[in-house]
Formats: structure tokens, sequence, C-alpha cells
């Protein structure tokens, strides 16, 4: 699923080169990563590792798990995508130009009906990890190669 995903999203990009930003965000990335620019891949795999288990953990495994509990499953599912969307957003906010920061809201929420649906159906966070993982890498790798790293 995550290969999958890595494949189906750096197609994407090739076949749209100006889908995602490549300007600001390479440029941000670099900037966050300062001196480790020798080790950007390594950096990059451990961001977006990082970044896919603890959103996926926070979101699916934590949040929605505890939410279906105390509430009605429908508005968990609903009221997490809806978390899931505002923190995408904030930290995309100034990253995207804004038509694309709105359409990456909207996706995000979509986005996150379906890894909670996945997460019902498997009772693990497991597919939905590797799909972020996934995303991320294509995400981060275009980025590197915007740089030119």
């Amino acid at each position: 699923m995550g290969v999958g995903t890595f494949l189906l999203v750096k197609g994407a990009n090739n076949l749209f080169p100006t889908f995602l930003p490549s300007t600001y965000f390479p440029q941000r990335l670099q900037s966050c990563m300062g001196s480790y620019t020798d080790m950007a891949l390594a950096v990059t795999v451990y961001l977006a590792l990082a970044d896919s288990l603890m959103t996926e953990f926070f979101f699916r495994g934590f949040s929605f798990f505890n939410l279906s509990h105390l509430a009605d499953k429908q508005f968990s599912h609903l009221f997490c995508a809806m978390i899931y969307a505002l923190f995408t957003a904030i930290r995309t906010f100034g990253i995207l130009s804004a038509p694309l920061w709105i359409a990456w809201t909207v996706l995000s929420f979509g986005i996150s009906l379906l890894f909670t649906h996945l997460y019902l159906r498997t009772k693990t966070i497991y597919h939905s990890c590797m799909i972020h993982l996934g995303f991320n890498l294509a995400v981060y790798m275009t980025a590197l190669e915007h740089l030119g790293l």
C-alpha cells in the first residue's frame, strides 16, 4: 500500500509538475534541515516515518479509538477527520497557494475519513501508516529533487 501510494504521488507529480510548490516548500525544508543537507535522504526518511507514525497513532490509534467509546462512531469519524484536516491546514498554511491550500485541506479531510475506515475494517493502524508513509516520502523526495539533493 505504501509503495503504491509513493508511486502514485511521484507519477502524478511527473505528469503535473506544478502540483507541488517548487519554490517555498523546498526552501522551507532546507531551512529545517540546516547543516544536515549532506544527510538529506536520512533526514527525509526520518521525518516521513516519524510524521506518519505519530499522526496515525494520535488520530486513529488514540483519538478515534477513545472517542468512539464515548460517542457515536459516525460522530467520532467526522470529528477526528475535521481535527486532522485542521491539523493539516495549520501545518501547510503559507506553504501552498490559497487555492491549493483549500484543496489540500479538503483532501486531507477525505483522506482522514478513508484512514479511519481502514482502521475500522482492519482494527489496526498499520495500513494507514503505510499509505501515509508512502505519501510523505513522495512529497519530501520531490522537494529534495527541487533542491537538487
